[in-house]
């Protein structure tokens, strides 16, 4: 008995800190490509499927069905759509978190609970069905309970999201995004032109051939992923170019503090609210899941100044831990991929709160829809 005491101590207390909040915000698992390139033979078949209910009590469960080979694809998949691949990854990774912050730190409770779990993603099919995937590693399902549970995940239309780049909300944030693509900084570079022309000569399209490449790094990127046979005419070693082509755009876009102030600035403005609200126990959260993109991930990164250019895989994950001491004074541990940052302007890696708000003030927008302008 005192043995499980002792346990129960130091569960959640660390360097005589106790551990109060815990945000987690993940990129989404394995999806399929965004566009299909030509006379690309590739059939993509989705077995992940959601089944929809009218109400709780409802005895009719409806389930959403893509009549195959009238999609972009052959097959049953939508562009971008969640594999079951990237389901299980999200899984794993719930099943990680869930051996951490229950069987280790005995932080979070043993089965869901609303007031003390908050849900939150970008309304895209690949997002919101990581989180449903995270959940089940998070909290494993009882087979003997019979009660349907519902969960609110919540989002907000595309249009108005902050937890990556819009160039919707923010027209300033476009014309960065241009004004950086088309300077001869990014079109002048010796790989660029190469693999630029290499395209024009393989697929002879156009459309294809905006000044990133992104339509046909992102296919080559999650065919090889799948060791699907990639388009006709690339080599692999080309195809590798232009996988590290997609790294050095993302860190060259992301570097750039203002497009990443702009892009996750207000996400950055709800972490810490939530933290300041912990604080002051106006939320009973103990646990907030926010499920986004690479591109939420990593001007988060650069935000912080521990981006290092790295590709975000998918399902990584940057954790916002919250602490208290003895004393009533606060600090903040800043995880990504399972290792502590030391975030520069910080004395250790547990950042003084203060220094922590200090720190985020400098790049959460003072007045948004004016700095977007």
């Amino acid at each position: 008995m005192k043995f499980l005491f002792f346990l129960f101590l130091i569960s959640f207390i660390i360097c005589n800190k106790k551990l109060i909040l815990v945000q987690v915000i993940t990129r989404h698992g394995d999806r399929t490509p965004l566009k299909t390139l030509p006379n690309q033979k590739n059939e993509w078949n989705c077995d992940l499927n959601f089944y929809h209910l009218s109400n709780p009590e409802s005895k009719t469960i409806f389930q959403k069905v893509y009549i195959p080979n009238r999609q972009q694809f052959n097959g049953n998949c939508l562009t971008g759509q969640l594999t079951s691949k990237g389901f299980q990854q999200h899984f794993l990774l719930g099943q990680k978190l869930r051996k951490k912050y229950f069987n280790e730190l005995n932080f979070i409770p043993e089965k869901y609970d609303p007031k003390l779990i908050y849900l939150r993603t970008t309304d895209k099919q690949r997002t919101r069905n990581s989180v449903y995937g995270n959940l089940l590693g998070l909290f494993p399902i009882d087979i003997n309970e019979e009660k349907i549970e519902v969960l609110d995940v919540n989002t907000v239309d595309l249009d108005y999201e902050y937890m990556h780049v819009n160039k919707i909300l923010c027209p300033k944030l476009k014309r960065l995004l241009l004004d950086l693509e088309n300077s001869s900084f990014w079109k002048e570079r010796k790989e660029y032109k190469f693999l630029h022309e290499e395209v024009v000569k393989i697929f002879n399209d156009s459309s294809l051939l905006d000044t990133s490449l992104r339509k046909v790094r992102d296919n080559i990127y999650c065919t090889l992923s799948h060791g699907k046979p990639i388009p006709e005419g690339i080599s692999y070693s080309l195809a590798a170019e232009l996988v590290e082509e997609t790294r050095w755009q993302i860190e060259t876009l992301f570097v750039n503090k203002l497009i990443s102030k702009l892009s996750v600035g207000l996400l950055i403005k709800d972490i810490l609210e939530a933290m300041q609200n912990k604080i002051v126990e106006k939320i009973e959260y103990k646990y907030m899941f926010y499920s986004g993109h690479d591109t939420t991930l990593a001007p988060l990164l650069s935000n912080f100044n521990v981006f290092d250019g790295s590709k975000v895989y998918y399902s990584s994950f940057i954790i916002f831990e919250l602490y208290s001491d003895d004393s009533n004074h606060f600090f903040v541990r800043f995880i990504y991929n399972d290792e502590v940052y030391l975030i520069p302007g910080c004395k250790s890696t547990f950042c003084e709160f203060e220094t922590f708000i200090e720190i985020a003030k400098k790049v959460i927008p003072i007045n948004f829809t004016e700095e977007c302008v």
